[in-house]
C-alpha cells in the first residue's frame, strides 16, 4: 500500500467499525408493524439463524423480508443493482459493461414477465416479503450499514422484480453451454481442428456414470407429473456435491442426506440460513437474501440438495440481417422484423447511456455483451425464456412426498440442477431439472447458422424421461457434477460434465463401507485425496534427470499419497508442474486471454464467472501425457522434454516463492483463500472488509473442493463449500449443517465470522428443527406485533403467551 492508502485506512477503518456499529440490527424486545395480521416471533439461536414462527404465510414471509434485510441489506442492494443493470448509476463507468450485459440479457424484464404471471397466493407472499424488506429500511434510514455511505447510495424501496430479477440472474448463470461455443472456435482459428480436439473436454473413462440407463427406479412415475469492476458481486457458478444414503446401507437404519454447493467465498456468504414455520409450511436450510422460501435443506417430509447438472441448453446462433440498423433479419427465405428494446441505463458522472436491445425469435443479440467480430450473434437460452422457477421451488419447500417432489422439479424449468433427494418415509431418489431442448440438427457445441432454420430447437427432452433415480438397487445416489447418463441415453443432454474425478472418490470411499455414518459423511465432505495427482505423478516414472534437485522433486511426486492437506510438500509440486506443463504446451500457441478461457475464464467474471471448460486442465493434461500421439507433445518436443521443463519451472518458482528449503513448500503456503467483500478491489478498503487469508487444503478435484477462480488461477478467490448439510430425514433434529464465514454482513456483528473457524476445522452446528431445541439454543427473541387495537385476539397472538 502507498503512504496515502496508508494514511487512508488509519482514518477509515475506525469510523468504518463504528458505523458498523451503529447499524446493527434490533435482535430483542418487540417491534409494532401495521402490515402483519397476526404476532411474529423471531427466535435467533447461538449461530445467529432466525427461526420465525408465523401465524401465517404471510406474515411469515414479510418477518423472513425483514431479518433478511437486518443482516443483508447492503448485499441485496449490490444483488438487485447488478441484475438490474443499475451499478453504473452509484459506481459509474466502470460497471457500465456490465450493466449493459444484464440489460441485453434482460433479467429485469424477464421478471416483470414472472411476476405477472405468478399465481396469487405466490404473489401475495412475495409482496408480503417486500413489506417486510421495506419496513426495516423505511426505519433504519439514518444507521443504513457503512457501504452505503461509502458509495453514497440512498436505498430505493425494494419491488417484487428486485428478488425475481435476481433470481433469473442466479438461474442463468447457473446454466452451461453457450461460452464454450465461442472459445472453441478461437482455438480453432489458432491451431486448427486436429489440435482444437485435444483440447475438447472429454469424459475420463476411469470416472464414474451417474444413471447408466439414465433413469433407476422401483416405482412408476405417476402420470402428468463486470469487465473493469471485478469485485465479487455474484459469481454464482461452481461445483458441488450432493448424496444420498438409503436406509440399508446406513448405520442407524434411516437415510442420510448430504449436500455441499461450491459457490465463490464472499463476505458476506451467498447464502442465509432461515428456519420458517407457519400453518402453510414448516421448512429449513439456506435462502437467497432478497428472495423468499427456501432454496436447500428440508421441511416436514422431504429433503433435498441441489448441485449443478452441467445439462447443455444454450445455443448460439449467427443472425443475418438485412439493414445496419438491424431491424430485420433473414430465416427461412423470409424477412423477420426484430424486437428492439431501448434500455436507459444511468451513469454517475456522466450522460445516461442507451443500450440499444435487438432480440430475434433466438433470442438476445449478445454482440453487446462479447466481441463477436462483425458476427452478429443471439443466444438462445432455456433460463432466458418463459419460467414457473419461483412456483417449482414454493412446491418444493411444501412437498409432502416423492410425487409432490417430482412436480416441484418440473416446474424448475431452469436452472440445470442435479436434487438428491430423501424422506422421512424411508425413501431417497434423485431428478434433474431444468428443460433442455431437442435440436433439429447438431449438437450446439458451435455456434450455427440461425438464418436457415436447419438447427433449430423442435421441443424439449420430455420431463419424463429426464433422468432420476427412486430408491436404486446399490442404496445411493450422488451428483458431483459429473456426467449423467451413459451414451445409450435417447437424448443429447451436452458434454459439459466436470471431469468425474470427485465422484471418483466419493466411489472409493462408499465401497469401502456397507453401513455408513454421520461420521463418515462429514470426513468424505471434507476428504482432500486428490484422484489425478497420483495418475499425473506416475508419468515421472522414467523421466531422467540431470540435476540432483529435480530428481529429489521427480521422487517425492512418485511417493506421494494423493492427499492434499495443507503441509503437503509433494501437493504443491504437483498443482504448480502440471500449472507450467499446460503453459509449456499451449501458452505460445494460444495467447493469454485464450489460455484463460481454456481454464474457464469468460467475458465477464461478475455476470459469467466460469464457461464449460473450467476444471478440464487436468484431464486435458492426461489425455495428452497417455497419447503418444498427442500433437501438442510433438509441437513441445515430447513427452520427457516438456515434463522436465515443466518442473525445472516448478522448482525456480517455488524456490523464489518460499524459499530454497524444499521441506517448506507446503501446500498450504500457496494455497490461500479470503472472504470476498463487494469492495475487495478498492484499496484499503479490501484491508477492511476482507477476511483475512487463510490456508486451504485441496484443490479442483477434491471433494473437498478449492478450486481457484478461472479468471485469476494464481490469486485468492476461490471455489469452496459454501454451506454443507448432513440431513437426517427420519430425525430432522438430529440434522448438521455449516455456512461460512457467518450469518450477519455486519462486521461488528457475533454472526460475522463466527462460522468460519467450525467450517475450516469440518465442524457443524445443529440444524434446529422442534421449538424446544429452538427455544434452549435461543440468544435472542424479536416480536413483530401488529396493531393490536384493530384486530381480534388469534392464534397467533396466543403464540405470544407460550414459553
Amino acid at each position: 500500500m502507498s503512504f496515502i492508502e496508508k494514511l487512508t485506512l488509519l482514518f477509515l477503518k475506525p469510523m468504518v467499525r463504528k458505523k458498523s456499529r451503529r447499524s446493527l440490527p434490533q435482535l430483542d424486545g418487540t417491534l409494532n408493524m401495521e402490515e402483519l395480521a397476526e404476532p411474529v416471533k423471531i427466535y435467533r439461536d447461538q449461530w445467529g439463524v432466525p427461526h420465525i414462527y408465523g401465524g401465517n404465510l404471510n406474515d411469515t414471509a414479510f418477518a423472513q423480508g425483514y431479518t433478511h434485510a437486518q443482516d443483508r441489506l447492503w448485499q441485496m442492494e449490490i444483488n438487485r443493482r447488478v441484475s438490474r443493470g443499475q451499478l453504473s448509476e452509484v459506481i459509474g463507468k466502470d460497471t457500465l459493461a456490465t450493466d449493459r450485459a444484464s440489460r441485453i440479457l434482460g433479467f429485469e424484464r424477464l421478471a416483470a414477465a414472472d411476476l405477472e404471471a405468478m399465481p396469487e397466493e405466490l404473489k401475495l407472499a412475495l409482496e408480503h416479503y417486500t413489506k417486510g424488506v421495506n419496513a426495516f429500511l423505511e426505519a433504519n434510514m439514518q444507521k443504513l450499514p457503512p457501504e452505503f455511505g461509502l458509495l453514497k447510495i440512498v436505498p430505493r424501496p425494494w419491488e417484487p422484480v428486485d428478488s425475481l430479477a435476481f433470481a433469473r440472474l442466479l438461474a442463468w448463470q447457473m446454466n452451461y453451454a453457450w461460452y464454450g461455443e465461442l472459445v472453441r472456435g478461437k482455438i480453432i482459428e489458432k491451431v486448427g481442428e486436429e489440435m482444437a480436439k485435444e483440447l475438447e473436454p472429454h469424459y475420463a473413462e476411469l470416472n464414474p456414470i451417474g444413471l447408466l440407463q439414465g433413469q433407476e427406479s422401483n416405482l412408476l412415475l405417476e402420470d402428468g407429473l463486470l469487465e473493469a469492476f471485478k469485485g465479487p458481486l455474484l459469481q454464482a457458478k461452481g461445483g458441488s456435491n450432493g448424496w444420498a444414503i438409503s436406509a440399508a446401507r446406513s448405520r442407524n437404519g434411516r437415510p442420510i442426506l448430504c449436500n455441499d454447493p461450491h459457490l465463490p467465498l464472499l463476505q458476506p456468504a451467498i447464502w442465509y440460513q432461515n428456519h420458517l414455520q407457519c400453518p402453510e409450511m414448516h421448512v429449513t436450510g439456506v435462502s437467497l437474501p432478497g428472495v423468499p422460501l427456501v432454496m436447500i435443506g428440508h421441511n416436514d417430509n422431504i429433503g433435498w440438495g441441489m448441485t449443478l447438472a452441467f445439462t447443455d441448453n444454450q445455443d448460439i446462433f449467427i443472425e443475418k440481417f438485412t439493414d445496419a440498423s438491424m431491424l430485420h433479419y433473414e430465416f427461412r427465405n423470409e424477412v423477420r422484423e426484430a424486437t428492439i428494446v431501448a434500455e436507459t441505463i444511468k451513469v454517475k458522472g456522466q450522460d445516461d447511456h442507451t443500450e440499444k436491445v435487438v432480440i430475434t425469435h433466438h433470442g438476445p443479440v449478445i454482440s453487446g455483451v462479447v466481441p463477436t467480430g462483425d458476427f452478429k450473434l443471439s443466444l438462445a437460452s432455456k433460463a432466458l425464456g418463459p419460467s414457473t422457477m419461483m412456483e417449482g421451488w414454493y412446491q418444493l419447500n411444501r412437498a409432502t412426498g416423492w410425487n409432490d417432489f417430482v412436480g416441484a422439479i418440473k416446474k424448475i424449468t431452469a436452472p440445470s440442477l442435479n436434487v438428491p433427494y430423501a424422506d422421512n418415509q424411508g425413501n431417497i431418489g434423485y431428478y434433474v431439472s431444468g428443460e433442455v431442448p431437442i435440436r433439429k440438427n447438431g449438437d450446439g457445441s458451435r455456434p450455427s447458422p440461425g438464418w436457415t432454420g436447419e438447427f433449430e430447437w423442435k421441443g424439449n427432452v420430455p420431463f419424463e424421461k429426464m433422468p432420476y433415480a427412486f430408491n436404486p438397487a446399490k442404496g445411493y445416489v450422488v451428483t458431483c457434477n459429473h456426467k449423467i447418463i451413459g451414451d445409450n441415453y435417447p437424448y443429447h443432454l451436452g458434454n459439459a460434465w466436470m471431469n468425474g474425478y470427485r465422484a471418483n472418490r466419493f466411489e472409493k470411499l462408499i465401497a469401502q463401507r456397507e453401513k455408513c455414518s454421520f461420521e463418515d459423511m462429514i470426513a468424505w465432505q471434507t476428504d482432500v485425496f486428490c484422484t489425478p495427482g497420483p495418475l499425473f505423478a506416475a508419468h515421472m516414472k522414467g523421466l531422467r534427470l540431470d540435476d540432483l534437485r529435480l530428481e529429489s522433486m521427480k521422487q517425492m511426486l512418485l511417493n506421494w499419497d494423493g492427499m492434499l492437506t495443507t503441509d503437503s510438500v509433494a501437493g504443491s509440486l504437483y498443482e504448480t508442474t502440471k500449472f507450467y506443463l499446460f503453459n509449456r504446451l499451449m501458452a505460445a500457441k494460444l495467447g493469454d486471454e485464450i489460455m484463460l478461457e481454456l481454464r474457464g475464464a469468460t467475458f465477464n467474471p461478475n455476470l459469467l464467472p466460469q464457461g464449460e471448460f473450467y476444471g478440464h486442465d487436468t484431464s486435458t493434461l492426461l489425455r495428452m501425457l497417455d497419447n503418444a500421439d498427442s500433437l501438442w507433445l510433438k509441437e513441445a518436443g515430447g513427452k520427457e522434454k516438456v515434463l522436465g521443463l515443466a518442473l525445472r519451472d516448478a522448482f525456480e518458482y517455488l524456490s523464489e516463492r518460499l524459499g530454497p528449503e524444499m521441506s517448506t513448500w507446503q501446500w498450504g503456503r500457496l494455497h490461500k483463500a479470503e472472504f470476498h467483500h463487494t469492495l475487495a478491489q478498492k484499496t484499503p478498503l479490501n484491508k477492511i472488509f476482507n477476511q483475512q487469508e487463510f490456508s486451504l487444503p485441496g484443490n479442483t478435484d477434491t471433494l473437498f473442493q478449492t478450486a481457484p477462480m478461472a479468471h485469476d488461477p494464481r490469486g485468492h478467490n476461490v471455489v469452496a463449500p459454501s454451506f454443507r448439510q448432513v440431513l437426517d430425514p427420519m430425525r430432522w433434529e438430529d440434522s448438521i449443517c455449516v455456512m461460512p464465514p457467518g450469518q450477519s454482513g455486519n462486521m461488528m456483528s457475533p454472526y460475522y465470522d463466527n462460522q468460519l473457524s467450525m467450517w475450516l476445522d469440518g465442524k457443524y452446528h445443529p440444524m434446529l428443527w422442534k421449538e424446544d431445541q429452538v427455544i434452549a439454543k435461543k440468544a435472542h427473541l424479536l416480536e413483530l406485533l401488529p396493531n393490536v387495537a384493530s384486530i381480534a385476539p388469534t392464534l397467533g397472538q396466543s403464540l405470544l403467551t407460550n414459553n
